[in-house]
């Protein structure tokens, strides 16, 4: 969420791209990697199992803010659509995880409690997200709130990987 704000100035500012141009990237490029590899992201989830297979997309965001880094660095406009294409591929296994999770993780009791706590969580990161992201480039730069954003997809990945569940719940996911 961070990046919502920053991207508008990477988009306008640094590389003057046209309205045409930013749908492309962030519609046609980021929907074109959500469709093309959802159908793989399924077969991830069937072979690691939920939690794992969270953690692998989590770690594959990473390289999103990564290549609007390097895009900004080198001025380099075409990474800005690869990047996007790469979110969406990411993205396909992040929504299936969305889908999947609060099923699993409720086992036989009401998944619609987790459904609402998770959506609760993003609603207060996008209220919250933005502005933050704002504030980082303002005081420190660009590339900070890049770099935290790669260093947050990290470590969420990494979290999913360490994360302990319940023996009865760890069998299921």
């Amino acid at each position: 969420m961070i990046l919502l704000p920053i991207n508008v100035f990477l988009f306008v500012d640094h590389f003057n791209m046209s309205y045409k141009e930013i749908t492309f990237a962030q519609i046609i490029c980021f929907n074109l990697g959500l469709i093309m590899f959802s159908s793989f992201a399924g077969r991830i989830f069937d072979h690691y199992k939920v939690v794992k297979a969270t953690g692998i997309y989590f770690l594959s965001l990473a390289f999103y803010p990564a290549l609007l880094l390097f895009a900004l660095v080198v001025h380099s406009k075409s990474s800005v659509f690869i990047a996007f294409f790469i979110y969406g591929v990411a993205m396909s296994g992040v929504v299936q995880s969305w889908m999947l999770s609060s099923i699993k993780f409720s086992g036989d009791k009401d998944s619609s409690t987790f459904m609402g706590i998770h959506v609760t969580a993003v609603g207060i990161r996008s209220i919250i997200g933005p502005s933050i992201g704002v504030l980082i480039a303002k005081q420190l730069s660009m590339i900070s709130v890049f770099a935290i954003a790669i260093g947050l997809f990290l470590t969420a990945g990494y979290l999913m990987f360490k994360l302990k569940l319940s023996p009865s719940l760890s069998k299921s996911i």
